[in-house]
């Protein structure tokens, strides 16, 4: 089996995002970088419940699989307030994840670089809580 070429792989995200149940404001971007090997996908989701989720990824492949680069996952309610985000500026120095981090509210807190399924998961909690 061949590993994903980058640009297979951020369709891939998209086409799981639009799972989720939303609307895409406009057509996912994906542009892709032939020489660094790199792609870069943005895209944003407006919900039933007036909810917002939107992602910037800047992805490096292929190899194993795709590695991301940068990224900045949002999703904020229908009064444009935070639910969380995952972003790569450089806050938290020294923190044994860094750059990645996450924002609840308000807070930025040490995290792990999520993967695509436990963002759709978190997503889909705040979305249906009574299914989760």
């Amino acid at each position: 089996m061949r590993a994903p070429e980058v640009g297979d792989y951020l369709e891939h995200v998209a086409d799981l995002i639009g799972e989720i149940g939303g609307e895409f404001v406009a057509d996912p971007l994906i542009r892709l970088n032939e020489l660094q090997r790199t792609g870069y996908l943005q895209l944003a989701v407006h919900f039933h419940d007036g909810s917002r989720f939107s992602v910037k990824l800047l992805a490096f492949g292929p190899g194993d699989y795709p590695d991301w680069l940068a990224w900045r996952i949002h999703y904020m309610d229908s009064t444009h307030r935070a639910i969380f985000r995952y972003d790569t500026p450089r806050h938290l120095p020294g923190s044994p994840n860094f750059p990645s981090h996450k924002h609840v509210g308000d807070t930025v807190v040490d995290h792990a670089r999520p993967s695509v399924a436990d963002i759709i998961r978190e997503v889909r909690e705040h979305l249906y809580p009574a299914a989760s």
